[in-house]
């Protein structure tokens, strides 16, 4: 894993546990995360 992606990772990472169990990951089929918040709307 390149330092790059593990540094999204853990962005990402950080950013689902501040969201709640409101907040769901989704991973699609080439990997890219994709965020929904309580509302339903991607977060880039």
């Amino acid at each position: 894993m390149s330092n790059t992606r593990r540094q999204l990772f853990l962005v990402l990472h950080g950013q689902i546990k501040n969201m709640g169990q409101n907040g769901r990951i989704l991973c699609s089929r080439n990997g890219i995360f994709v965020i929904n918040d309580e509302t339903g709307n991607a977060i880039d």
